[in-house]
């Protein structure tokens, strides 16, 4: 079903392709991380449709509670959604503290508290310690970094474990968690292709505008064959690959022009079934740990739930692809044996005044890591958050739904 097409900061997919490589996949040893897969949105139990509701309408109370805080010189350390509770758990230094935001939140049921060593500072500080040390390349086999607010650490990406001797002179010993890096790929396979000239495909994420051009945003790495080649939708060429992100960036985006406004369809379809129109997008970036996302997963017909895992995150892509330090990318364990670089990463929300779910994007699905931590290895989707996408883009507006 097509609707009217309404440019906002917000936006649609159209879904098309991606590259044709394997995915890391788990096995009786690895931890993947429990993740479920509907083929629509009227798939989902009602009790998890529920769950969502609620989470979507407890992330607004709390945010506004951190932002109350903030106004009034009452530090919140870290936030985090437990899913056994269902509430959001809010990290403070100590009672006092606790007492202070007690006294501003209206709506004690939506929270825990919960106190931490280091306070948000501490560890930003320890994480820009890492950051200087991989750029700087002081210490050899550091590949990345990111602050993990559940467990009030930093963790290191290394290649090695015997660098955590190094590290420590950086990092408090107790303030650091090690990660040793099994595998870091830019390639998954799904989705309705679109191929490039060359045979190639990707997944589309949305499509928008920049200036006046319309064009259909998907992951850079797509378009590392060359800016210029033309790419089909089925046996239609649908324009040519326009530009993409390199080097030092904090998106792994690039984009098609379109030679028609006709291949923009702001459509209710994301997979078979699914009623749920793209409602807007998130320019804040302000997912916290423990947050329900869904990639739209066409190629195999699931709409793929998962919860994001970390925030923040840098990493060396040691120059693949053109990418060097890849930096805010999100975690997720919405992972399965066929993925789709470029595909949506969505949040659900519901609109009572249009009774309608609602997909709000995320950003854009990139690749997997896998890594070994305490021994147990760990297998994620990588993406790049929308409002790095659009910056780095420098796109000026998004389809959506009307």
């Amino acid at each position: 079903m097509k609707r009217n097409k309404v440019a906002l900061s917000a936006i649609l997919i159209l879904i098309l392709c991606i590259l044709n490589m394997s995915l890391v996949s788990a096995s009786d040893e690895h931890n993947n991380l429990s993740n479920a897969q509907y083929t629509s949105v009227e798939s989902i139990p009602k009790q998890q449709q529920e769950k969502i509701k609620a989470q979507a309408e407890q992330f607004e109370r709390v945010n506004s509670l951190v932002n109350e805080a903030a106004s009034n010189g009452i530090n919140v350390e870290g936030i985090y959604y437990d899913d056994q509770k269902s509430k959001y758990i809010v990290q403070i230094l100590n009672e006092d503290q606790k007492g202070k935001l007690m006294g501003i939140n209206e709506n004690q049921e939506d929270v825990d508290y919960e106190v931490v060593k280091y306070s948000k500072k501490e560890l930003e500080n320890y994480n820009l310690n890492l950051s200087d040390l991989m750029q700087s390349k002081k210490i050899l086999g550091l590949r990345g970094h990111w602050v993990d607010v559940k467990s009030n650490k930093v963790v290191a990406i290394v290649d090695e474990l015997d660098v955590k001797s190094e590290l420590t002179k950086y990092v408090n010993e107790d303030a650091l968690q090690i990660a040793k890096l099994v595998s870091f790929d830019f390639h998954v396979k799904s989705g309705d292709k679109i191929v490039e000239s060359n045979g190639g495909g990707c997944t589309a994420a949305f499509h928008g505008k920049k200036g006046t051009q319309n064009v259909t945003v998907t992951a850079g790495h797509c378009g590392y064959n060359g800016t210029g080649n033309s790419w089909k939708f089925g046996s239609t060429t649908i324009g040519t690959f326009g530009f993409k992100t390199s080097g030092n960036t904090t998106a792994d985006a690039g984009y098609i022009v379109l030679n028609s406004s006709s291949h923009i369809e702001v459509t209710e379809r994301v997979t078979a079934g699914t009623s749920a129109v793209i409602g807007g997008a998130n320019d804040a970036g302000n997912e916290v740990q423990g947050d329900y996302i869904y990639l739209s997963t066409p190629y195999t017909g699931y709409l793929q739930e998962g919860t994001v895992q970390q925030t923040g995150v840098s990493f060396n892509a040691g120059g693949e692809y053109g990418f060097n330090t890849l930096s805010d990318i999100r975690l997720t364990n919405a992972v399965s044996a066929e993925g789709d670089s470029g595909a949506p990463v969505m949040k659900l929300r519901w609109v009572s005044a249009k009774n309608r779910w609602e997909f709000i994007i995320q950003g854009v699905n990139n690749g997997t890591i896998s890594l070994q931590i305490n021994g147990t290895t760990y297998n994620y989707e990588w993406y790049s958050a929308y409002k790095n996408v659009y910056n780095t883009l420098g796109l000026t507006s998004l389809y959506v739904a009307s």
